[in-house]
């Protein structure tokens, strides 16, 4: 009989499994509005979610992840080119991970970030120098200033974090994405199983099997630092896990930053 898996890859500080809502990849360009970051080596997003609708104000920052100034990989963006910087997250599980978490909701439906360096010297705001908004409620994320007005420094995209499997449903994330210092797999096995887990780099090629192992019923955890089976960290990239099941198989890709 097939076996249904849900996979989350979670931050290591999580003590709880919140459920997931889909990838957001958020990309800002530190040329735009009002903004100290040009030539920045790090670039965090320090931001706040909120899971109903209301007024792009500080109501969005209810559930606040990120800490002004310091350099603890909390909200840290990975480089794409020049000033240019892009960040990858699940809404719900990344802003149950604030203070007050988790989010009681089942969706984000509007954030608010600011970007800075790693010691929050320089910054990078909306076109009006305040707090630069992402409206998620219509379904497709919109970026905007505070007063309402689109904001084209910053593009965001998500992808579901759903797929249908041998006819059963198994939801996916990938948390956090990027992969910086470490990354814990956690993932539910609703019967007796054979779990192989494993990872690829991008031209199909095993580079570490994480675990092949038979498995009960429950919640299972992994801690992965990137490295290949002979224990070498992995080169900054674009790899791809593979949580498998008998014949059933969960894909997702993982971004390394070194």
């Amino acid at each position: 009989m097939k076996k249904q898996l849900l996979l989350a890859c979670l931050l290591v500080s999580m003590s709880f499994a919140a459920n997931a809502q889909y990838d957001l990849s958020i990309t800002y360009d530190a040329n735009s509005g009002v903004s100290t970051l040009q030539g920045a080596t790090k670039v965090y997003m320090h931001s706040g979610g909120n899971d109903v609708v209301g007024p792009m104000d500080t109501t969005c920052w209810m559930y606040t992840v990120g800490n002004w100034g310091a350099d603890d990989g909390i909200g840290e963006m990975f480089n794409l080119s020049g000033n240019t910087w892009a960040i990858t997250i699940d809404p719900v599980p990344y802003y149950s991970t604030a203070p007050n978490g988790p989010v009681l909701g089942s969706e984000i439906k509007r954030i608010g970030m600011q970007f800075r360096n790693e010691n929050g010297s320089a910054v990078g705001l909306d076109d009006g120098g305040n707090t630069i908004y992402l409206d998620l409620s219509s379904g497709s994320p919109v970026p905007l200033n505070s007063d309402g007005s689109p904001f084209f420094g910053v593009t965001a995209g998500i992808s579901a974090g759903i797929n249908s499997l041998s006819g059963k449903i198994a939801e996916v994330a990938c948390f956090p994405n990027p992969l910086i210092n470490s990354t814990l797999f956690t993932y539910q096995v609703n019967e007796n199983s054979k779990i192989n887990l494993s990872i690829f780099d991008e031209t199909g090629r095993l580079v570490n099997t994480l675990l092949n192992e038979q498995q009960s019923v429950g919640t299972h955890h992994y801690n992965w630092v990137g490295d290949d089976s002979n224990g070498n960290m992995l080169s900054g990239g674009i790899y791809y896990y593979s949580l498998t099941s008998n014949s059933e198989n969960v894909n997702g890709k993982l971004i390394i930053v070194r």
